[in-house]
């Protein structure tokens, strides 16, 4: 059976019931969730007991996605949720053995490594990664859930496309484990921690220790060569802990709270009792001058300084220790303008690496949700205003008794709207998102993170990727792995085959291509034959997640209010899903050849601006196309030939989201790999034709195909024309029936609409452009005369078919009928 994503979760939920008793009967209290991971229940009562036979079926009849809530009511379950797929397999490094048993669930990117224990663990979080774009300047990486928790377990369908599976063990067979190989299991994970404090306490904290000694001349860092001369094991043992290899035991103390480690000389202490339980990992000297000089970092800089062998009576800087290293910036007494101008200059002090950028006449923002997916986003008023509370210090300025106060104030509004509303900033443009490694159009590879200046692209890496250097045997493995992933489509031809590649390797190299990108067109006879499964696998290798989906609005201007809001996010591949009728926009085919998209935003009166460097995908079932986009197009068509290809079940790889997300990486490679070799080789051109408006990507895809010998590649145009094109046969045949009813005289559309009224035969033929002319009461419809001569005007000299018949306007002043009624006709052969 050909599993395209939405089947494989329609099979996973069938027996969701079943599953959701197997795990209560394992011990587990299941709850629902929706698909945004909230419960769907008041699920507080379900962390003390087990939910009964007749709640499961009331909750668990009808699709939806099962929860288990850690901690006591399960056994004491625990799970460590890893965020970031590098934590884990650091951590799995580090716990060796200690792993055997347990269960692992893979959820999207991350993994749930799931045990119970002998006592409860409370919801804790273990490891932070920098992010400069959270509010204190850290994301987390790894964390328990436990008592009061819960988490999302298989068969849930993650946003991404992937399900949720079970990599070992079984959830019906949960092990427990001694309290001591949980606590090192979750000590490994704290060891991996690379972000311990928030930003603001990182400043503070740096700020603190920023003592310098004057050494022969030279600037020393005192704290620092503390910290690189004196192990964390020795400080501890000197202030009365008993150390026993990474682990100690506090003075008083009953049982090991102390983790030790080596690599990094830090300790971190569990327990609240102990002096050192902050929360945070210690240095030497944090332990040296918090236990030794209880917390008087100048004694504790002397003292130390007397130790490492310098002269305490040489020159030293004390901190500041009210400030934190952001400008202050005064709100009264001063006109805004400077105000202004002082919080943008904190503004860019405060963008390196940018991430504030200027996009579509926008401050905007690259935003990252809470599953892992990235967009280009305005920035509002209330982000502009959080972004200058974090990088500057605002105050109002008083006086009293004669002493001046400086008191912290928000950044006021009325700055943060005036900056908003300047339409001129210092900060870099911005034209897309990209989430793989790429091209430039000079052939050379993005693959530094962040933004790129010379293609105004910011390249958000959701897997590391490392490109070997270029060879003829690398080019042969690409070309094999990237047919592996053709392998069990059922493509109709070589040509739809070669196009289907050509749409894989077009939103990764699209840098490289400073042209126009036709629309690509998957379409077959009937459903379940993997239209779905091809455009999902193009989103997940572009993007690590399926392609951003719009159905297809009924008037013009809803088609521009999704093309423009799709486009201000940056989506990188766009399908035009579940088509009804035929697909006829002139909307779409402008946004298809434009290089900019112009249109007024939702809720704004000014025009916006929008690079459009997105990748367009549509497909049906027999696709029909009307107006220009037949020859803004190419084709891909599939077909098992079998009535039920939902059926078959003769595939190399059964479940191809997943092999895909799993192969992402070497995949990526491939292709990239392919057009790096096709750009060394001197961009040799193909062989393959052209699509009109389209050639630059036609020379590029082309090539690169060529170069890697993949034939076909646009082959099939000529069919796409004639089978696809809706509106030109009906042209043809309906002009053709009125040239044998009025010959080559003139006509008037009154003349026109008369015959419809009267000729049944006529009326049949009539193309679909236009709605039935005739009313149930006989009568021709208000405005239809207008609507018929508007598409005559639109379609004068156009010709249709193999005949060339074609509609001219009639314009001899000496022919009096032309004179009374300007809108007369010719009919063309």
């Amino acid at each position: 059976m050909f599993q395209t994503a939405w089947k494989k979760k329609s099979s996973a939920l069938a027996d969701l019931l079943e599953i959701a008793r197997s795990y209560a009967s394992a011990g587990l209290s299941v709850i629902p969730v929706g698909k945004d991971k909230k419960p769907r229940c008041r699920w507080a009562e379900f962390q003390t007991h087990i939910a009964d036979e007749r709640t499961l079926e009331r909750w668990f009849s009808s699709q939806g996605n099962i929860a288990v809530v850690t901690g006591k009511v399960s056994g004491n379950l625990v799970a460590i949720d890893f965020d970031e797929p590098r934590f884990y397999q650091a951590w799995l490094e580090k716990v060796g053995n200690l792993r055997t048993g347990l269960v692992v669930q893979k959820a999207g990117h991350g993994f749930h490594v799931i045990f119970r224990c002998q006592e409860p663990v409370p919801n804790l979080k273990l490891a932070f990664v920098a992010d400069e774009n959270e509010l204190d300047g850290r994301r987390i990486a790894i964390e328990i859930r436990g008592e009061g928790g819960y988490i999302l377990v298989a068969p849930r369908i993650h946003p991404n496309g992937a399900p949720y599976t079970i990599q070992s063990g079984s959830l019906t067979d949960v092990p427990t484990i001694e309290q001591e190989q949980a606590k090192a299991l979750l000590q490994a994970a704290r060891l991996l921690d690379e972000c311990p404090l928030t930003s603001r306490q990182q400043r503070k904290q740096d700020q603190a220790r920023s003592f310098n000694m004057k050494s022969s001349g030279k600037q020393t860092d005192v704290i620092g060569t503390y910290n690189s001369q004196v192990r964390i094991a020795e400080i501890l043992t000197r202030n009365g802990y008993q150390v026993s290899g990474d682990k100690a035991m506090r003075p008083g103390g009953s049982h090991f709270s102390v983790a030790i480690s080596k690599e990094r000389n830090r300790s971190y202490h569990h327990n609240s009792n102990d002096p050192l339980g902050d929360g945070y990992w210690h240095s030497p000297f944090d332990v040296f001058c918090l236990l030794g000089h209880q917390g008087n970092i100048s004694a504790a800089v002397s003292a130390a300084a007397k130790m490492l062998g310098l002269n305490e009576d040489r020159e030293q800087s004390e901190p500041q220790f009210e400030g934190d290293g952001m400008p202050d910036i005064q709100v009264n007494h001063r006109p805004m303008r400077d105000i202004v101008d002082d919080s943008i200059q904190a503004l860019i002090g405060a963008n390196v690496p940018p991430l504030i950028f200027i996009r579509s006449g926008f401050l905007s923002r690259i935003r990252t949700d809470e599953i892992q997916t990235s967009f280009i986003e305005p920035l509002s008023d209330v982000a502009l205003r959080g972004r200058l509370a974090r990088i500057a210090n605002f105050y109002s300025e008083r006086t009293y008794k004669k002493t001046t106060f400086k008191d912290p104030v928000p950044p006021p509004y009325e700055i943060v709207r005036d900056i908003l509303s300047l339409g001129a900033w210092p900060f870099p443009r911005i034209e897309g998102l990209i989430e793989t490694p790429t091209i430039r159009p000079d052939g050379s590879l993005l693959n530094d993170p962040g933004y790129d200046p010379s293609t105004r692209l910011y390249y958000v890496p959701t897997l590391e990727i490392k490109l070997p250097p270029f060879g003829p045997d690398r080019k042969e493995s690409a070309v094999n792995l990237i047919q592996e992933l053709m392998h069990d489509f059922p493509f109709a031809d070589p040509a739809s085959r070669a196009n289907a590649i050509a749409l894989l390797i077009t939103p990764l190299i699209r840098p490289a291509i400073t042209g126009k990108v036709p629309l690509a067109l998957i379409d077959s006879p009937q459903s379940g034959t993997g239209k779905s499964l091809l455009q999902s696998v193009v989103g997940m290798l572009a993007s690590g997640h399926e392609p951003v989906i719009i159905t297809v609005p009924r008037a013009a201007d809803e088609w521009r209010k999704k093309i423009t809001a799709t486009l201000m996010s940056g989506a990188a591949v766009i399908s035009i899903d579940n088509l009804t009728e035929s697909l006829d926009s002139g909307e779409l085919a402008a946004a298809i050849t434009a290089p900019v998209w112009s249109d007024r935003i939702l809720g704004h009166s000014e025009m916006v601006r929008i690079p459009q460097r997105a990748t367009w995908i549509a497909n049906d079932n027999n696709l029909r196309l009307g107006g220009d986009l037949p020859r803004r197009c190419y084709w891909i068509r599939l077909d098992a030939q079998t009535s039920r290809p939902w059926q078959r079940d003769d595939f190399l790889h059964p479940d191809l989201p997943e092999w895909v997300l799993k192969n992402r990486g070497d995949l990526i490679i491939s292709i990239l790999t392919l057009a790096q070799g096709w750009f060394k080789a001197g961009q040799p051109a193909g062989d393959a034709p052209s699509i009109g408006g389209f050639s630059e990507w036609s020379q590029v895809i082309g090539g690169v195909l060529a170069f890697a010998g993949i034939s076909g590649f646009l082959a099939n145009l000529e069919s796409l024309y004639e089978i696809v094109d809706d509106e030109g046969p009906q042209w043809e045949n309906f002009l053709l029936a009125l040239h044998e009813i009025f010959r080559q005289d003139p006509v008037t559309i009154a003349e026109i609409c008369k015959q419809l009224t009267s000729n049944p035969e006529l009326m049949e033929i009539m193309p679909d452009t236009f709605e039935t002319p005739i009313e149930e009461r006989g009568y021709l419809r208000p405005n239809f005369k207008k609507r018929l001569g508007k598409g005559f005007i639109q379609r004068q000299n156009t010709r249709y078919g193999d005949s060339q018949v074609r509609v001219a306007r009639f314009s001899d002043d000496s022919h009096s009928k032309v004179a009374r009624k300007p809108r007369n006709f010719d009919l063309c052969d």
